[in-house]
């Protein structure tokens, strides 16, 4: 009789368009990777790099095999890791992953994606500014200074120049100067500590942001910034692996990942903070839109 599981596990075959594995292929693609090699998100803390360690920990015991984690010191360190081989999987942004895409010649595919509190498998991007400003919109900031987290982030820099772009301010005109601050939390106390008027961060749900993160953990009081500017809804980070890997691999750990929120949903919590709920499969064709956008900053760039 086909079970449950037995379904699940044949949609996740068909969504990567892979062939279910014998057991003498699984074999096969662990003495060809004796090791999966693992990147997770550069603006990952120290309490956040524990986290994924036991995510490491969880993936080494359902795929019976050695896994470890590394963390690059920018989004790009983890692109051309991918690029060069020197990786197997890796969790990024929306456009990490078409930027991965687009320099690898497709040799990346999305296996699994993290749903947030209430379904949510997408996020946004915002500006914020301090609070006791004098900046109430986005066009109050004409002329003014804008920190971005890192240049192949999603939410802190390819989805704020784009729409911003689109809504009539180039920001490399719009704005007096803008700058790196390396990570999300570095953005946001640039802010905070007068370095810069304002930052891009990003924003799941009024009480999910980054700036609600940072307010709980003690790094910011709270209501110190608000919100001025909102992007539309943007896909959310995904699991990433080589398409070049063996199909067996790569329908394994898809389903280690489909398999974590039962497996052990206590974990699924703690990698979100407590806001993830799920993980559920998702295809390239959910993040065209995303390559789309990523093409035209680049041409844009050029341009400049």
């Amino acid at each position: 009789m086909q079970t449950r599981r037995d379904v699940l596990r044949l949609s996740a075959a068909a969504a990567l368009g892979l062939q279910l594995p014998n057991a003498k292929a699984a074999d096969d693609w662990r003495t060809q990777f004796p090791e999966i090699r693992f990147s997770v998100r550069p603006n990952e803390n120290a309490e956040g790099m524990s986290r994924w360690g036991e995510m490491a920990e969880y993936l080494a015991s359902a795929l019976r095999t050695k896994v470890v984690v590394r963390q690059t010191t920018d989004y790009a360190g983890t692109i051309e890791a991918l690029r060069s081989k020197r990786l197997e999987l890796a969790y990024l942004g929306a456009a990490g992953y078409a930027q991965a895409w687009l320099v690898t010649q497709a040799n990346v595919e999305p296996i699994a994606a993290v749903v947030a509190a209430g379904g949510d498998t997408g996020y946004y991007s915002m500006i914020i500014v301090k609070s006791d400003s004098n900046y109430r919109t986005v066009d109050d900031l004409q002329g003014k200074t804008l920190a971005y987290t890192d240049p192949n982030s999603t939410s802190g820099f390819e989805v704020p120049s784009f729409f911003l772009r689109k809504e009539g301010k180039d920001p490399s005109k719009f704005f007096a100067k803008t700058g790196f601050a390396g990570t999300h939390e570095n953005a946001v106390m640039a802010v905070y500590n007068g370095t810069y008027d304002a930052a891009a961060t990003w924003y799941t749900a009024e009480t999910r942001t980054n700036v609600t993160r940072m307010e709980s953990k003690g790094l910011i009081p709270p209501n110190a910034v608000r919100l001025v500017w909102k992007s539309p809804k943007i896909e959310g980070d995904v699991f990433t692996a080589r398409s070049d890997l063996p199909s067996s691999m790569r329908l394994d750990i898809q389903k280690a990942l489909l398999d974590l929120p039962k497996a052990d949903p206590a974990l699924l919590k703690r990698l979100g903070d407590g806001t993830y709920e799920g993980i559920v499969t998702i295809t390239h064709d959910d993040y065209v839109p995303i390559v789309t956008m990523i093409r035209e900053n680049l041409a844009a760039k050029r341009k400049q």
